[in-house]
Parts: structure tokens; C-alpha cells; sequence
């Protein structure tokens, strides 16, 4: 009798779970991740959400709606199905600035052909659509599903799908759906655009970073701040790589300091909050803290007269090192993606003990399946810019710089700085 009742127990369970499972696999309100699609006979080969997004934002230029000049796609994909069960779409939303304006359908099998399988003007998505129906009827659990052209709707466990017009149809979803459109010969397609896909590129330099070096000459008998501007200054001639890559992002924020007097001068104050030495050698810990320290001292210097403008940015600057020079490379993306110039320091330990080194200013880099590169002002006078492979130095770290906005309406705060010690 106890064995009995075990049974029945067990069998409840497996009748639940069965229940349950029909209810929800696949028929989720939203999307979801489905990672095997079957048909009745075989898999299918689909097509990733990240394949689905290269090819929108490919096929956005070959949308002919006019409104859409400009447009940007949206990272956000709402996978629909066929009533069979086979994804169909992906819907991708299409935006101008952070207004929605229209809705792209991309296959999501590879046996549709690759381009746009539908595109309309919306002021909502059809999954917003469709999700407001559901809600109204008081539907739970469902999938989002396509019938053919313009044919949208939600499919309940049992088969029943409704449209966007609040239609019932009963679909046996054992039966196959397939579109005259559909055809293995689609699959070959895809496989080249996957291989375009591996090839792609992707290139960007910030514009309005200026590209310069020192010109004053050196070895005179006047002291700091005296120099400040394009008279000789008290150390050599080479002023210094590193101030003269920083000088290049300070003058991206600060306009002001375009001129070639004042170019040399903010190279100057940049010698001086650095440290550097005669020679125009920077320890490469004093190169976060010398761009730190450059608004006060300039601040300091134009209240004195040595400066005819003032700044109106502060920094945050910090040294980084990684372990990879691809994990380096993925920092500067970043960094000139959110338009932010920074250094790049690339160094060698000699034999000796001793390390040479030069810093420069990264303002761009290049990105494809094989070759990274990064932009690059050298602060060389005859070699000013140019492309670096990824990797061709020793070692390489990098300084980040982000502005911090100081003055507001003409205020400027100020604290009084001495020489350093």
C-alpha cells in the first residue's frame, strides 16, 4: 500500500512538471534564450543575435524611407517564431537620437535569405503591441509569432495565436510553416556573410586633438617660471616627451591654449608639475600627478601674469598596465570611443639596469580580425603622426585623463601652489 502511494506521488509530480513545462517552454512573456530550434525533421542552422545586429545596422542604408537617414539601430532584439516553433525574426527597433521611428524584422534562421525581411515606420514596437493584447486578454504565457507579411501575433501552448487585431486563429503547431522565401541555398549565403562579417573592420579617430612639439630652445640662465612661453628655457632643448603629450590633451579641452606662444607655454607648466628633468626624462609616476597638478599651477601662473588666459578643466589622470597588449588596446578603444585622448608610454629596460622610454598621445585606433593599431601623435617634430601595430614595443602602459570642469560663469577656484619639493 505504501509503495502504492509512492507511485501515485511520483506520478503527480511528473504530471505537474509536464504541465508546467508546456506551459512555459517557449511561451514566455518577452524574449528568451533558445539555443536549439528544431524543425520536424532536422536542426536548423540559425543565426545569433550578434550576426542578426551586424547585418541591421549593414541593411539600415538600404531601407527606403527617407525618415530614416541618420537613424541608429537599437542593441535590444525580440525574438518572434513561426507557429511551428522555428524562430523566424528578430525584431529590431530603429531610432532617431532616443525616439523610436521604426522596426526592422532580420531573420533569425539561415534558410530566409540575408537582408531585411520587413521594415515599417512605428511608433511602438509590435512586441509592445502584442504584449498590451496579451495583457488586455489576461494571456500569461505565450510566444511571439509571424505568419507572413505584416502578420503578427501571440501563440498560446494550445496553438491559438491572436493578431494585432484581436483575431483568434487555431494553428496546430505540429503542422510545418514555411515561406515560399525559405530555402537551403540561403544557407550558403550566410555562410560568406559570415566570413565578410570575421573581416570587418572598425576605425576611429577623435577629431580636434591638436598635433605639435616644442620649438623653444634651451640651456639658458633664466629660472621657472620665467620661461614660461616661448622664451628659452633653463633645461635643454627637448622639453620632454611626456609634457608634450599631455600638452596635446590639455589643449583638446582647453581652445584657449592653441597659439604657439601659449603652447609652449602650457608645455612649460607641464615640465614643471611633472618633475621632468633636464634631459626631458619623466618618472613615469609623476606623469598622472604632473597633469593633476597642471590647473592649480596654471591658476597660480595667471594670477601672477604669466599666463594671459586661465584654465577651466582639472584632470583625473591614472597610469594603467595590463596584463595583454589586447586587453591595453581594448582600454585605449574605450577611451577614444567615449572621446577621452590619453598616453600611451612604451619603455625598455636596457641591460644595464636602465630604462628608455617615450610617451605619446593616443587619439585613434584601427580594429579588424587580425590587426589592432593605435593613432598616435609622436610629440616628434618631422614624424608628428601616424599608426603603431599593437605590441611593436617592450612594454607599454597607458595614462587615462578625464576633464573635470572647474570654473563655472568666470568662478575659478584657486589654492595657492609652491615650487615642488
Amino acid at each position: 500500500m505504501k509503495r502504492k502511494n509512492r507511485s501515485m506521488v511520483i506520478l503527480l509530480v511528473f504530471l505537474m512538471l509536464g504541465t508546467l513545462l508546456l506551459n512555459t517552454e517557449s511561451y514566455v512573456s518577452g524574449d528568451h534564450a533558445l539555443e536549439v530550434a528544431k524543425s520536424p525533421t532536422k536542426a536548423l542552422p540559425l543565426v545569433s543575435r550578434n550576426m542578426a545586429l551586424y547585418l541591421a545596422k549593414n541593411e539600415l542604408n538600404s531601407v527606403p524611407f527617407m525618415d530614416f537617414k541618420g537613424a541608429k539601430i537599437g542593441k535590444k532584439l525580440v525574438l518572434f517564431y513561426f507557429p511551428d516553433g522555428r524562430p523566424a525574426y528578430y525584431e529590431v527597433p530603429i531610432f532617431m537620437g532616443r525616439k523610436l521611428i521604426g522596426v526592422m524584422f532580420m531573420p533569425a534562421s539561415k534558410t530566409m535569405p540575408p537582408g531585411w525581411m520587413q521594415v515599417f515606420e512605428a511608433r511602438k514596437l509590435v512586441s509592445q503591441q502584442l504584449d498590451k493584447i496579451a495583457e488586455t486578454r489576461g494571456i500569461r504565457h505565450y510566444r511571439y509569432v509571424v505568419l507572413g507579411a505584416a502578420m503578427f501575433g501571440i501563440q498560446t501552448g494550445d496553438g491559438t495565436v491572436v493578431d494585432l487585431a484581436g483575431r483568434e486563429y487555431r494553428i496546430d503547431p505540429k503542422m510545418p510553416f514555411r515561406f515560399s522565401i525559405e530555402s537551403e541555398k540561403n544557407v550558403m549565403l550566410w555562410a560568406k556573410l559570415e566570413r565578410d562579417a570575421s573581416k570587418s573592420s572598425s576605425i576611429k579617430i577623435i577629431e580636434g586633438v591638436p598635433t605639435w612639439t616644442s620649438t623653444d630652445t634651451g640651456n639658458a640662465n633664466t629660472k621657472y617660471p620665467d620661461n614660461v612661453g616661448s622664451a628659452p628655457d633653463p633645461w635643454d632643448d627637448w622639453d620632454g616627451c611626456s609634457p608634450i603629450a599631455a600638452s596635446m590633451v590639455v589643449a583638446y579641452y582647453e581652445s584657449q591654449f592653441r597659439t604657439a606662444y601659449l603652447r609652449e607655454a602650457i608645455i612649460d607648466v607641464l615640465h614643471f608639475t611633472m618633475g621632468t628633468n633636464n634631459k626631458g626624462e619623466t618618472e613615469a609616476d609623476d606623469i598622472p600627478r604632473g597633469i593633476e597638478d597642471f590647473y592649480w599651477e596654471a591658476i597660480k601662473l595667471y594670477k601672477d601674469g604669466y599666463l594671459g588666459v586661465h584654465p577651466t578643466y582639472g584632470y583625473d589622470a591614472t597610469n594603467r598596465e595590463y596584463s595583454s597588449n589586447y586587453q591595453l588596446f581594448l582600454a585605449v578603444k574605450r577611451e577614444v570611443d567615449t572621446n577621452h585622448p590619453g598616453l600611451l608610454n612604451v619603455h625598455l629596460r636596457l641591460r644595464n639596469g636602465s630604462i628608455i622610454g617615450h610617451s605619446m598621445t593616443f587619439v585613434g585606433y584601427y580594429d579588424d580580425a587580425s590587426i589592432q593599431e593605435i593613432y598616435v601623435h609622436t610629440t616628434w617634430k618631422d614624424l608628428p603622426e601616424g599608426w603603431i601595430r599593437v605590441g611593436n614595443w617592450g612594454d607599454a602602459m597607458i595614462t587615462t585623463v578625464k576633464p573635470i570642469k572647474m570654473c563655472w560663469h568666470g568662478i575659478c577656484p584657486y589654492v595657492a601652489i609652491t615650487a615642488r619639493g
